[in-house]
């Protein structure tokens, strides 16, 4: 996957968490992803794919909490 679709896959994560976040009220955690993902560097391919880590690590903690 080459850095344009890594970086866009990371805000595609980050729109489904921010969702997840929402429906939970975590409004001081939906405030910190979004600080986070507009201040990541786009072209830091390692910067997007640590913070693309962390977004996948919490949709899995919070969608198997739904369950």
């Amino acid at each position: 996957m080459n850095d344009v679709v890594a970086y866009e896959a990371m805000r595609e994560s980050a729109t489904t968490l921010s969702a997840l976040l929402l429906r939970s009220s975590a409004d001081i955690e939906v405030r910190e992803l979004r600080d986070a993902v507009v201040g990541v560097d786009g072209y830091d391919r390692a910067a997007v794919s640590a913070l693309a880590a962390h977004i996948r690590g919490r949709i899995a903690e919070l969608t198997e909490s739904q369950t």
